[in-house]
């Protein structure tokens, strides 16, 4: 149930794949943590019994649904029940606020790929492909989104944007994890086009989740 539309400003949800929320602090993802004093940041508790793939757990973050609701198991989203659990951007679009959502470089979320879209509907959907499996590409995707994004909330200032970052979680994958995947996900989100003046206030959330 969401607020009416006369009391729901702007909400931004950060999602960045792959990062640790012990390993985020003041001192190595200070940005982040500005976020977390200005908006919101808290650890997004996922059940035991959901699988570590980034398809379950984005699908229980979106949906509010664990595995026995949503019928995610892995990262291919075939014979999901989203038409029953619908996620957060959908729900929003539905109640008809403008909605914005942005992904970097994983298909499903966004598209009708692999059993996707995970998020079903919203009034503005962006995808921007990752040119080749290496880290740079990667983090150029990511920041390609971030341009992206950052001049659509300054332009149209929707009311409810989910953005998808997925470097840092392909960096885990290809060097394991650690305090330096937390310096790149302060990276991530660390472009002041973020700080520009504009409607949303953010607030990120880190999860378990672990493309793999």
């Amino acid at each position: 149930m969401l607020p009416s539309a006369l009391t729901l400003r702007h909400v931004l949800v950060i999602g960045v794949d792959g990062v640790r929320f012990d390993l985020l602090g003041p001192e190595v993802t200070p940005v982040i943590w500005g976020f977390g004093r200005d908006g919101f940041l808290a650890p997004v508790p996922i059940d035991e019994s959901t699988p570590t793939w980034s398809g379950p757990c984005w699908a229980a973050i979106a949906t509010g649904r664990g595995v026995d609701g949503h019928g995610i198991t892995g990262n291919d989203l075939t014979g999901h029940r989203l038409a029953e659990h619908p996620d957060f951007v959908t729900v929003a679009t539905r109640a008809g606020l403008p909605t914005l959502l942005a992904v970097s470089g994983w298909p499903p979320l966004a598209l009708a790929e692999d059993g996707g879209p995970l998020f079903a509907e919203a009034s503005r959907r962006e995808f921007v492909a990752v040119a080749d499996e290496s880290l740079a590409s990667w983090d150029a995707t990511d920041e390609a989104t971030t341009d992206l994004v950052a001049k659509i909330l300054v332009a149209d200032g929707p009311r409810m944007s989910f953005v998808y970052l997925g470097a840092v979680d392909f960096t885990g994958h290809a060097t394991g994890a650690g305090s330096a995947i937390s310096t790149k996900a302060g990276t991530a989100v660390a472009s002041p086009r973020w700080r520009r003046r504009g409607p949303p206030r953010p607030g990120p959330a880190s999860t378990r989740a672990a493309r793999r």
